[in-house]
């Protein structure tokens, strides 16, 4: 199936294939076909190799080679992707890999990495007892750990929240890690309110006509200002000062960002 018609060649085209799961039929991507006058999508859809198509291709894993501590591939979860493009002056499109994936044995993602760069820079994730990604590490970065647990009282609080992103720091003019640098996040800001950061209620934002009123709001905080609480109705007014501010509505759309000193975008 496709995202569009093929007959539509100023989009691009999302092309799913059927796959069986869990005893149930789903659909996931196969082909991202880009807008060219030069061809039709429907004729890249069926045959990418075709001269002038640009397409990206999702390559699935026929079964999984992952085993006990070893990484591999495992059974219907993407191995890697392919450009399929036409060089000047070539009579058809070819494939490059541009990116790799490998799994552990429980399926989840461990290493993603573009196998045009030698030696391979590999992105890298860990997970903790309970499935939740405990580490992230880019090439030449130093790792970003993830601390969680519940904050706020609001019936979609959990253990699982994100409350603490932090990594190593440098000493200043060398690469010797000193200390530890921690972005941390606060949930249920109050939107009015002798301890909200700023006036966000309907009434509110009524006065610069925004149809749209919050009702939510998250606290990011950078490592030079750690909160004493994620929870939003137990910090004060004034802690809120170096801190970003996102709002959201009803639906999740975000609404309003208030950044450091208070600058409120709508």
């Amino acid at each position: 199936s496709s995202a569009t018609t093929a007959a539509d060649e100023s989009t691009v085209t999302v092309t799913s294939e059927a796959v069986t799961a869990g005893g149930k039929t789903l659909s996931r991507p196969k082909y991202v076909i880009s807008p060219t006058a030069a061809v039709t999508a429907a004729t890249c859809r069926s045959t990418p190799q075709a001269k002038g198509c640009r397409v990206l291709e999702f390559v699935y894993a026929s079964s999984t080679t992952a085993a006990g501590s070893a990484l591999g591939d495992y059974k219907d979860q993407v191995k890697a992707l392919k450009v399929w493009a036409t060089d000047p002056g070539a009579a058809a499109s070819t494939a490059e890999t541009v990116a790799l994936y490998a799994y552990e044995a429980s399926g989840r993602l461990r290493e993603a990495w573009d196998p045009r760069v030698s030696p391979a820079l590999k992105t890298s994730y860990t997970y903790d007892s309970a499935g939740r990604v405990a580490t992230f590490a880019e090439p030449g970065v130093l790792p970003w750990t993830f601390t969680y647990g519940k904050a706020g009282s609001t019936p979609t609080a959990g253990s699982d929240m994100l409350l603490k992103a932090s990594r190593p720091g440098l000493r200043a003019g060398t690469n010797t890690p000193s200390g530890t640098a921690a972005v941390s996040v606060v949930y249920d800001v109050p939107l009015s309110g002798a301890k909200a950061p700023y006036r966000m209620d309907g009434e509110a934002v009524a006065a610069w006509a925004q149809d749209e009123a919050p009702t939510d709001a998250t606290a990011v905080f950078p490592p030079d200002a750690t909160p004493a609480s994620h929870t939003g109705g137990d910090l004060n007014t004034g802690d809120y000062a170096r801190a970003t501010v996102t709002y959201i509505d009803a639906d999740g759309a975000e609404t309003n960002t208030a950044g450091p000193g208070g600058a409120i975008t709508t």
